[in-house]
């Protein structure tokens, strides 16, 4: 049964380190005005805020009213603020988490008496456990979307 809340913990996180990176600058000229990223500079600073506009030479990042000008040459390493994603990947938890359980339930369990009120009991759980793995995992995650040639991920 530990392996399979192993499984189940692990699971999420290989998703959620997925990222797709590209050096191409037009990958930040794609970025939505309004839309939440994080600028990391080649001096180890960053920037945060919502994208104003992009051009070819230059992002321009608004932090409450100030719009702040980052030139192209000084960004390392850009990335987009995803948001709300918790609640999604609370609800894909919390199905593998119950499928896990009941199946774990089911496989310790089936000559129990009382199997019915276990087997649920393991599903509750199971759903439960799957539920705030997924949030934790999926909450606030920021996506790379683009890095400076020379750099290595």
């Amino acid at each position: 049964m530990y392996r399979v809340i192993g499984v189940l913990l692990l699971v999420p996180c290989l998703v959620a380190s997925q990222v797709s990176a590209t050096a191409d600058w037009a990958a930040v000229e794609g970025l939505a005005a309004g839309e939440r990223v994080e600028v990391e500079l080649s001096t180890g600073k960053s920037v945060s805020g919502k994208i104003d506009h992009v051009t070819l030479e230059s992002v321009f990042v608004q932090r409450g009213k100030k719009t702040t000008e980052v030139r192209r040459q000084e960004v390392s390493r850009v990335y987009r603020q995803k948001s709300g994603a918790g609640a999604k990947w609370a609800a894909i938890g919390a199905l593998i988490g119950a499928g896990a359980g009941g199946g774990a339930g089911a496989a310790s369990m089936e000559r129990e008496s009382g199997f019915g009120g276990a087997m649920a009991g393991t599903v509750v759980l199971g759903g439960a456990l799957g539920a705030g793995a997924g949030y934790l995992l999926g909450h606030g995650k920021s996506v790379l979307v683009y890095k400076t040639p020379s750099q290595k991920h």
